[in-house]
């Protein structure tokens, strides 16, 4: 008796998986999409803004709609003008 020998089937390329998944979320209410997207991700998404965010060196200028504003107790006047005068030209 021959053993029969199977052949392996090409892996689906990645739009093919895409779409199948795209299909199944749709499909999906809206819980069990956000379940399927958490599961996926494996964190709560509702979540992933609560994160602790590096806070701030005490030395650094601050930038407000394209302006440098230099913390006044750390960089003297002479030393934040630095620069400005090579910019006039």
């Amino acid at each position: 008796m021959a053993q029969r020998r199977e052949t392996k089937k090409a892996p689906p390329d990645d739009q093919t998986v895409h779409d199948e998944r795209l299909a199944s979320i749709l499909d999906m209410t809206f819980e069990q999409q956000v379940d399927f997207l958490g599961k996926m991700h494996e964190n709560d998404l509702r979540m992933s803004n609560t994160k602790a965010k590096p806070k701030a060196p005490i030395l650094e200028t601050v930038h407000v709609a394209n302006h440098i504003w230099f913390r006044q107790t750390i960089v003297a006047l002479d030393k934040a003008s630095v620069g400005y005068d090579q910019d006039q030209g």
